[in-house]
């Protein structure tokens, strides 16, 4: 009986400067995202360091003209940063460049399934899950990797990949 062939190339591990990238990208999605609401806090901290008489010199603003300048200044400031940390990031990401898109997906569907926290309609999200046929692609992709894995995998792989159609059945709208 022939012996397997077992490969003898060491594992493929990810680097610190990949796992350093990933961590920056995040970060700079997180700050892009939260432009608008670190813009709004720093022009309540204008107004008030104005109207109170408080703080450095200055950012204590005496003509409401000047006030309605500086916030709007903060505003044009944020609507120039928050392209420019997304594209950061999106020249940082090393799965963009590799071709693994799955990360992206994987952070794209967790963006949907905060805005259905944050009130979205579920009819809605559920009529898009089925348009955009996520569901149906996610099987074909398991049951492509399951030609290639050991047999507990690929059981595992294909099991997954028929609940994925019951899950895009299920979402076919109903006449």
């Amino acid at each position: 009986m022939a012996q397997p062939h077992i490969s003898t190339a060491p594992a493929r591990t990810i680097g610190r400067a990949v796992t350093a990238r990933r961590w920056m990208v995040s970060v700079l999605h997180i700050l892009a995202e939260a432009t608008d609401k670190l813009t709004a806090a720093a022009a309540v901290g204008v107004a008030a360091t104005s109207m109170f008489e408080f703080g450095p010199q200055w950012a204590q603003l005496t003509s409401a003209f000047d006030l309605t300048l500086a916030v709007l200044a903060l505003y044009g400031a944020a609507q120039l940063i928050r392209p420019g940390l997304t594209g950061l990031a999106t020249w940082l990401d090393p799965d963009l460049r590799d071709g693994h898109d799955l990360r992206e997906a994987g952070r794209l569907i967790a963006q949907v399934r905060q805005d259905l926290e944050a009130g979205d309609d579920c009819d809605d999200v559920l009529r898009e899950l089925y348009v955009s046929a996520v569901a149906e692609q996610l099987a074909w992709l398991l049951e492509d990797l399951a030609k290639e894995k050991p047999e507990e995998i690929t059981t595992l792989l294909w099991v997954t990949s028929d609940h994925l159609r019951d899950t895009a059945q299920a979402l076919a709208p109903r006449q």
